[in-house]
């Protein structure tokens, strides 16, 4: 497998002292209407270096042998052979490399697919599916490739000790998130999520462009097909407003609609379309909603994400999902092609 050359935009990731900088570069949007919607996301390199009295030290677990690991900078974990671990060997991990985990795993390297978790809160399982198709509502999981997934693993290393020691009980945190955009009307990274969870009751659903905790609506009509009217379908000779996604109830007017609405061609998306003439339009609909945290709220409280265990590994494990909410109202065609980046820093402390 050949090494994908360095992107002219790319970000870095830094281990220093106890902290480490996840980074994606050079996000853009692609194709239309968010049932089939692209974001490049060449994932960019992490740095590391050693300062002070600890080092934050990251591998991935893997479910498959990567047999060209040395070629990408990583050293293999002898010690479980239960799990299949790769651990940085140098400072610095190229972007390549972790293309090339994610690609030999499966998912996504350089392009996003919108996805929605349908339905999400609090003691609910994290699933990813994939987007309605036009005049269907199809609840299928989704496809690996459409997002990136990242199981991380952390040790904490006492660089202060006579040989080599690892610190249980050292809880790591997402500390920071930072946006870089490159355009003035670029806003699709409103509708990207980070999902963390360390296996042990401990996740989060995160909106990293938000303060505050809220909601997304994962229900309620839309033009799908484009042709500037909300999708319908037929039943015993009449057409009603196809409602995808999920809802708790809805409700159709009485009579059809006399006339069409039409919506300025420049006001118009996927959420946004007018009433077609002779179909029985929506009146009130009540839609399912995927809570989420607000990247400040989230902070604020002090949440961890992964603490390393006290056994005699002293690892920490985590589980990172990116993807983008084909929900989110940001996820229109006008944001074809917006360019974009996204960093997460992970410390030992807040």
């Amino acid at each position: 497998m050949k090494r994908r050359k360095l992107l002219k935009n790319r970000t870095t990731a830094y281990i220093a002292a106890s902290i480490l900088t996840l980074s994606l570069a050079g996000l853009t949007c692609g194709t239309f209407a968010w049932f089939n919607y692209d974001t490049r996301t060449p994932v960019s390199e992490l740095n590391g270096t050693t300062i002070g009295l600890g080092k934050l030290q990251m591998g991935f677990l893997s479910q498959e042998d990567l047999p060209e690991y040395e070629d990408y900078g990583l050293v293999k974990d002898e010690s479980n052979p239960d799990e299949i671990i790769y651990w940085s060997s140098e400072n610095m991990v190229q972007p390549e490399t972790i293309n090339y985990v994610l690609e030999a795993n499966g998912y996504a390297t350089d392009t996003l697919h919108p996805v929605t978790t349908q339905k999400y809160g609090e003691d609910e399982n994290f699933e990813l599916y994939s987007a309605p198709r036009p005049f269907h509502d199809i609840g299928e999981e989704a496809k690996n490739e459409d997002y990136i997934y990242l199981p991380l693993v952390f040790r904490y290393e006492d660089i202060l000790a006579d040989e080599t020691t690892y610190v249980g009980n050292e809880n790591i945190y997402l500390s920071r998130f930072k946006l870089n955009t490159f355009d003035e009307d670029t806003y699709i990274h409103k509708a990207v999520r980070i999902y963390t969870n360390s296996k042990n009751g401990n996740a989060h659903l995160i909106n990293p462009s938000v303060n505050e905790d809220g909601t997304t609506d994962v229900g309620g009509v839309l033009d799908l097909n484009r042709d500037g009217f909300y999708d319908s379908f037929e039943l015993t000779g009449d057409k009603y407003e196809h409602v995808y996604g999920q809802t708790t109830e809805s409700s159709y007017k009485e009579n059809p609609e006399s006339e069409d609405t039409v919506i300025p061609e420049e006001e118009r998306n996927s959420f946004v379309a007018g009433h077609k003439s002779g179909t029985y339009a929506l009146e009130s609909c009540v839609p399912e909603v995927a809570q989420y945290e607000g990247f400040y709220g989230f902070r604020n409280r002090h949440k961890w994400v992964t603490t390393t265990n006290p056994d005699a590994k002293k690892y920490a494990y985590l589980d990172l999902s990116i993807f983008v909410e084909g929900w989110d109202l940001n996820v229109i065609d006008s944001q074809k092609g917006m360019p974009f980046s996204i960093e997460l820093t992970f410390d030992t402390s807040l």
